[in-house]
């Protein structure tokens, strides 16, 4: 049964099928029964036949699941490539440092503070020092 199913199409079981069955037929007009051999053939490739179609109908639930799988990732990672609003998350990680720790940080360049208002605030006190990006890309 495994070899018939292996080496014939669904398309030739089911030629085989319909070919056995007119014999069959033909055989019980004729004689008033179908041959022992007959109806044993006919047996295997309904066998047959149905092994190929649960292997059809596993191929495609198989297929799918992978669809879902795939149309889930797109959803996943179309939401991970958003873009995020204005500061993101660098600004939640300072915004984080500056109310754990004190309500403002100094260095030279800069000074960030939380205000009482909610607004955010950065001031810069040496504004040569901030770096020029279109003369950095100039000099490349």
């Amino acid at each position: 049964m495994a070899s018939i199913a292996e080496a014939n199409s669904l398309f030739e079981i089911d030629m085989e099928l319909d070919g056995l069955l007119e014999e069959i037929e033909g055989q019980v007009e004729s004689d008033g029964q179908a041959s022992e051999d007959l109806v044993a053939r006919f047996q295997q490739f309904c066998e047959a036949h149905g092994e190929k179609v649960d292997r059809i109908g596993r191929f495609v639930r198989i297929m799918e699941a992978r669809e879902q799988y795939c149309r889930s990732e797109a959803v996943r990672l179309s939401d991970r490539a958003a873009p995020q609003p204005p500061g993101g998350p660098n600004k939640n990680m300072v915004l984080y440092h500056l109310l754990s720790g004190s309500q403002e940080d100094r260095s030279y360049w800069f000074t960030l503070r939380v205000q009482k208002n909610g607004q955010d605030s950065v001031r810069i006190t040496d504004e040569a020092a901030v770096p020029n990006p279109i003369a950095g890309l100039m000099r490349d």
